[in-house]
């Protein structure tokens, strides 16, 4: 249909499934559920692309870019996810930042209170 064609060509554009994501139908009309995966797919793939480059120091703008993409990624997780997928998802994300405060001795990560903020309302859920 025509959101899927849509769909196929904003995911073309790097950060454009960010853009669009609030704008998709969850109940009318419902898309196929490979729809939903395969934007969460490309949305999780996007944030690691952006979290290697700054883990690399190779991108000076992964700094502003990782914090607002962790915080879109997570908030439509929440939104279309199962409770299981997004715990999963949040002890990934968990290690990722684990895994760059080591390496550039970091003491606290803006992202962290992102995640303990989705771990508290899963709790409720």
């Amino acid at each position: 249909g025509s959101w899927e064609r849509w769909i196929a060509e904003f995911s073309k554009i790097p950060g454009g499934l960010f853009v669009l994501r609030e704008n998709l139908p969850v109940r009318d009309p419902l898309l196929p559920k490979t729809v939903y995966e395969a934007i969460l797919h490309t949305m999780l793939s996007e944030v690691e692309d952006v979290l290697a480059k700054r883990a690399d120091e190779s991108d000076d703008g992964g700094d502003l870019i990782f914090p607002q993409m962790m915080k879109h990624f997570v908030s439509t997780l929440v939104a279309w996810g199962p409770t299981r997928s997004l715990r999963e998802a949040i002890q990934f994300q968990k290690y990722a930042i684990d895994k760059q405060k080591k390496k550039s001795a970091i003491v606290e990560v803006p992202e962290q209170s992102i995640l303990l903020d989705v771990e508290k309302s899963l709790e409720r859920r």
